[in-house]
């Protein structure tokens, strides 16, 4: 298994508890907040590092001082959007759990459950999907750029299906048309036949297992929305992967397809408090600077890449102070080993790397 190293700054500063509304507060926004601007390409080669951002996220921000604080959802009661209390299903309350009494094969065509900070409903036709779904861009058998051209399946247009996802996260108290991002996958069912695979422990193909009768009806949109913060995207690690700016680390994850929703993942969902104070970011070079000297600071004989840039908001410790961070994609390839790639986090006002 490749081995995967997430590497975070963190400053500490004072935090401010709010609300959970969900929105910021209704606080008039200073007029000597600033809007900084990057470049939109960064180079630099030496003998054992590379940096070659084509692309760098965002291309400005007006980064206001601000605090999060956990929202509370009553899981419960979002399950029982997903599966109401209609007499076809079941609930138990202590495995913290609403079950379909239609039944499959011994097991429950469709579930809820739920957590201290996250729920799940799931379909089993989500099963059959998630077998030609691989989300971490850490590991090499990544698909999710496969999926990115855009299509409008017969079943529904994109906006239509996002607008009723809207009206369901509005039942469970979510309001997704403010201070949210979402990123659109398209899960094409010939697409869907190329990827999928199902391996054993032992590596070996399961043939029984592939699905022999693909079509249209398997056609799936993959939504998956971020919140923001100051236009910044927030990504948070959970009990599944590790804390990195990538789509799994949505705050919501939904599929959608002719059936309706067949799976959404709720998670770690804040309410964001700006401060109204203005705080300036360092410049890309400056940051950029403290990446070079770090790497180049590391005498391993090890070739790295860096390979993406993407300015994000993140948590402090304490779980409510906000800053800006820099995460940054790492292709490494060590001596005599094989590559593997991880991020690098780069606090966006002091310039500080901390490895954790």
């Amino acid at each position: 298994m490749k081995k995967k190293l997430v590497v975070m700054c963190m400053l500490f500063i004072t935090c401010v508890v709010t609300s959970c509304s969900g929105n910021n507060n209704g606080k008039t926004e200073a007029d000597n907040i600033q809007t900084q601007t990057f470049p939109q390409q960064y180079r630099y080669s030496s003998e054992h590092l590379r940096i070659d951002l084509q692309e760098i996220t965002p291309q400005e921000v007006s980064w206001k001082n601000g605090t999060a604080t956990e929202c509370s959802l009553d899981y419960e009661k979002v399950g029982r959007v997903f599966m109401p209390d209609d007499g076809s299903n079941t609930l138990d309350a202590e495995a913290q759990m609403i079950s379909s009494n239609a039944v499959s094969d011994g097991v429950s065509e469709s579930f809820f459950t739920w957590g201290l900070d996250s729920c799940t409903y799931t379909d089993l036709e989500y099963l059959e999907l998630n077998a030609c779904l691989k989300t971490d861009r850490f590991y090499s058998d990544y698909n999710l750029s496969e999926y990115t051209d855009s299509k409008e399946f017969t079943f529904a247009s994109e906006e239509a299906a996002k607008q009723e996802i809207y009206e369901i996260m509005d039942s469970c108290g979510i309001d997704l048309k403010k201070d949210f991002t979402c990123e659109t996958y398209y899960l094409d069912h010939e697409i869907l036949q190329q990827q999928e695979e199902h391996i054993d422990m032992d590596g070996n193909q399961q043939e029984e297992e592939y699905k022999t009768d693909w079509s249209e009806e398997n056609d799936t949109y993959l939504f998956y929305f971020h919140h923001v913060y100051s236009g910044l995207r927030d990504f948070q690690g959970n009990s599944f992967w590790q804390e990195s700016a990538q789509d799994l680390n949505a705050q919501i994850t939904v599929m959608y397809n002719k059936k309706g929703i067949i799976f959404c993942y709720i998670q770690n969902l804040y309410d964001y408090t700006s401060m109204n104070e203005s705080e300036s970011l360092l410049n890309f070079d400056a940051v950029m600077q403290s990446v070079i000297e770090y790497f180049e600071g590391i005498v391993d004989g090890a070739d790295r890449e860096v390979i993406s840039a993407e300015l994000i908001v993140d948590h402090m410790k304490d779980g409510k102070t906000l800053i800006p961070v820099w995460a940054f994609q790492i292709n490494e390839k060590p001596l005599n080993d094989s590559e593997y790639q991880y991020e690098l986090r780069v606090n966006a006002i002091t310039g500080k790397i901390i490895v954790q």
